[in-house]
């Protein structure tokens, strides 16, 4: 896997809904529900697609929080589009955490998108690689950590 890529979790595209007139209390709502991205300290390698049920505290999020890091994660603001039997999901704008230069996490190795809207057990949309070779962990405490606007994954 390229530091980056997001990988949906099987279990979450039975849990879908995309657009207003499709509202179902069950469902996780791309267009509707509020999202956070959390920081992980489990490898990308360690966390199958069709992992049972995904759900946010199914994963470790790093420690400690402080460092420019909130426990909890960051918000993400969601766009979602579909052409031609494509759905196109993706980040509206940058997620960044900033270095405070100390006091943050040091394991770091993916993120989880998840909606806190959602209250079933199967919350976890996605899970993004952040390291280069899927095991060394980044550090908030020597630079900034960035998730890119742009296309997170596409469902077609």
């Amino acid at each position: 896997m390229a530091q980056g890529t997001a990988t949906v979790f099987d279990e979450f595209l039975p849990f879908m809904n995309n657009g207003a007139a499709t509202v179902d209390a069950a469902a996780v709502n791309l267009d509707a529900d509020v999202f956070k991205i959390k920081l992980s300290s489990i490898a990308i390698g360690s966390i199958p697609a069709s992992y049972a049920t995904p759900n946010e505290s199914d994963f470790t999020e790093v420690s400690p929080a402080g460092g420019g890091y909130t426990a909890g994660g960051a918000t993400a603001t969601l766009t979602v589009a579909e052409a031609g039997g494509t759905l196109t999901v993706s980040l509206a704008s940058n997620v960044v955490w900033t270095s405070a230069g100390s006091g943050g996490p040091t394991d770091i190795k993916t993120a989880i998108l998840y909606s806190t809207t959602h209250t079933g057990s199967n919350d976890a949309v996605c899970v993004i690689d952040l390291t280069d070779d899927g095991t060394t962990a980044l550090d908030l405490n020597t630079g900034d950590i960035t998730i890119n606007a742009g296309t997170l994954f596409t469902i077609a």
